[in-house]
């Protein structure tokens, strides 16, 4: 299942690459969104496997 190599790489991309994305306005950083976001739940891998 694609299950665990998708949560190992999201788990340790922080601290490998950074944020996914840093969000900016008026040149200043108000967030630094983190891969973690990007988690899928329980509910999202039955989505996955009942397509």
């Amino acid at each position: 299942m694609v299950l665990q190599p998708i949560n190992l790489f999201i788990s340790s991309v922080d601290k490998l690459f950074g944020p996914i994305t840093t969000i900016r306005r008026n040149g200043m950083v108000l967030k630094h969104i983190a891969w973690m976001a990007f988690m899928f739940k329980a509910s999202d891998w039955e989505c996955v496997n009942d397509t």
